[in-house]
């Protein structure tokens, strides 16, 4: 449980979080800090899902089409590629 959690979920070192939707020009004025070496954005906004008397509230997350940081692994637990270092 440990492994999945920190080897092939969170692969990130920061995340940067706005309160307020921000245009993708953010996400490339953070990548060309110092240090920076691969940076990929995310949109999350809650949801209610409702059918007939039942509601949840949850989240929908969009995600990049490959991420890497934040890697989503498959079904079965295979790491998703790392980004490649220059």
């Amino acid at each position: 449980m440990v492994g999945v959690q920190y080897v092939l979920s969170s692969r990130e070192d920061l995340t940067v979080l706005f309160t307020d939707p921000t245009p993708r020009r953010a996400l490339y004025s953070l990548t060309g800090l110092e240090g920076v070496e691969h940076a990929e954005g995310f949109r999350s906004v809650p949801a209610r899902l409702v059918h007939r008397q039942h509601s949840y509230r949850t989240e929908v997350e969009g995600v990049e089409p490959a991420p890497c940081c934040s890697a989503r692994s498959t079904r079965i637990c295979t790491p998703c590629p790392s980004p490649r270092r220059a």
